[in-house]
Order: structure tokens, then sequence, then C-alpha cells
């Protein structure tokens, strides 16, 4: 069977952390990989891909008409989209239908609503059957988790919990700061209030930007919150990232895009992460990995319960 897969993200981003054991473990007798990269620069993940795929396109330069054809000439029989209308998403060759059968899969948060993706392949945490009627694609169950997290080799190890060193406790976040609403900030607030001298550490790219630091401050002093509770840390080397983990006692999840790799690296370092899941892919993400793990007794039915599973 012939399967491919295409993708702008093979590389370090989500898609290689979610892709790679999958690539690496398919029996190559029965599967023959090819990879349709629409990657820019490579990096040391894309190289690690490119040698678990049969075979390797670069196909940034062809059109929507020239791809569909190369994947034709390939006989592929099912073709993933592991973009969904992200950057560099190549949904135009999907349409013209190159392969008998199209899958959407990793790389976007909900239907693409395009008729000639077959199936969206999710578990049954992500898309309960009840929410069926919202997508445009058949929806296809994996067993457990919809994805699998390939952990870093180079990650530090856990620490001991952070409060017992720095006398208090320490939430925190490492999504990216376009998820982090006035909602969010407003129960974040509440979170913060109620557990006495704590701390919230918030780390992304978008904090190196002065301006979102000084806007997400004010918005927390708007309800309340000091100066003093907060942190801010801009981006860094990844195992400097997972290395700070080592400073955070729980991981609050933003809502309503909660976090996927994000939750994914916080387990793995040691750090539970509350989440409170709602009618949408996008908000599922957590409730998916924590449920897999079975770290249950941190998902939230209502964001008046979130609080109060931060609290205890």
């Amino acid at each position: 069977m012939r399967v491919g897969f295409v993708s702008a993200d093979f590389g370090i981003h989500p898609i290689g952390y979610f892709l790679v054991r999958v690539l690496e473990n398919l029996d190559r007798g029965q599967v023959e990989t090819t990879c349709y990269s629409n990657r820019g620069a490579p990096d040391d993940r894309t190289d690690r891909l490119r040698a678990a795929a049969a075979h390797w396109r670069h196909v940034s330069s062809l059109s929507h008409e020239q791809l569909a054809a190369q994947i034709r000439d390939d006989q592929i029989d099912i073709l993933f989209d592991l973009s969904g209308h992200t950057g560099g998403h190549r949904l135009l060759t999907f349409a013209r239908k190159p392969a008998p059968l199209a899958i959407t899969w990793a790389g976007y948060v909900g239907t693409t609503g395009l008729a000639a993706l077959d199936y969206l392949l999710a578990d049954r945490y992500e898309v309960p059957v009840s929410a069926e009627p919202l997508y445009r694609e058949r929806i296809l169950r994996m067993p457990d988790g919809y994805v699998c997290y390939d952990p870093p080799h180079d990650a530090p190890p856990v620490s001991p919990l952070p409060a017992l060193a720095q006398g208090h406790v320490t939430f925190g976040s490492f999504n990216n700061v376009g998820k982090i609403t006035p909602d969010v900030v407003a129960l974040w607030a509440k979170v913060l209030k109620r557990v006495s001298g704590s701390r919230l550490l918030l780390k992304s790219l978008g904090m190196n930007d002065s301006s979102v630091v000084g806007r997400l401050t004010a918005k927390f002093a708007e309800h309340g919150v000091a100066p003093s509770s907060l942190e801010f840390q801009g981006s860094s080397e990844h195992r400097e990232l997972l290395a700070e983990y080592g400073r955070v006692d729980i991981g609050l999840d933003p809502f309503p895009y909660g976090g996927g790799l994000t939750t994914c690296e916080s387990l793995w370092m040691g750090v539970p992460v509350i989440t409170c899941p709602g009618e949408t892919f996008a908000s599922r993400h957590s409730f998916s990995h924590l449920s897999n793990v079975g770290l249950t007794e941190t998902i939230a039915g209502d964001l008046e319960t979130y609080v109060e599973l931060a609290a205890a």
C-alpha cells in the first residue's frame, strides 16, 4: 500500500513530533511511504523524517496541478493532509483528488470543509459521536490518542516539585500568546487570587515583544493581579524551554484553543495541566492527552471547576 503525506511542516513543529514515530514504525514490507514536503529550510527533525520515509519529494516549486500529477504518477493509495488551512497548505491539490482516499490529520483543528477530503483522523476524545455533524469529513478514530508524541532525546530530567524549594505555587503556560484571550486572563486571575502567594509564569515567542507583555500585565491588573505575581519569558532553545518546566508546579491550559504539543511537553516534564474541554476540536487537545495518560483528575467540566481544581 502506498501512503503519502503532504505538509509544509516536516521539521521542528508539532507535525514533526507527531509524525516521526509513525514513519519509523510502519512495516516497510506492507506500507510504502512518500513525503511531499512544501517546507523551506530543513532542520535536524527534517533529516530524521526524511530518513524514515521511503521516498521524499520537495514540492514547494510545484503548482497544485503539477503536484497532483506527481501524486498520481506515484500511484498513492491514501494521501494524508497534515496542514488543513494553516500556512503552506496544499488543499487545492487535494481538491483535484490525486489519490483514491484522502485523510486530514494532526495539522489542523477541525474540519477542512473540503468535499475532496474523505476522512478526518481523530479519537473519541477529540471528536465524540455527537459532534460528527460538525465535520464535512467522515470521522476515523484511533483506539487511544489521535497522535503519537515523540519525546525529545535531550530533555532534562524531571525536577522535584518546585513549590517545595520556592515556598509558593507557580502556575504556568508555555502556549502561544494568541491563545491568551481576555477571558483566559480573567480566569487565570481568579486562580491566582484563590491561591495565596502564587505566581504565573508565561513563556512563548510572543513574550519577546514588550508591548505584548505590557498589554497582558495591564489585563491582569484589571482583575486585581499585581505585576509581581507575573513572570514573562520569551523564546529560547528547546532544551532550555523544557528545563523551565522545572519551575512550574501546575500548567494552565488556555481556552477555547488548548495546548497540543505544549501539553505533551508539559506532561513529559512532570507538570500536570488543568484543562476545560469545549465543543471544538481545538479545545479538546489536552482532554485527549490527559485522558490517554490517565490524568483525568485535572480535567474540568466547566470553568468554575477549572478554578477549583487549580486551587485544590
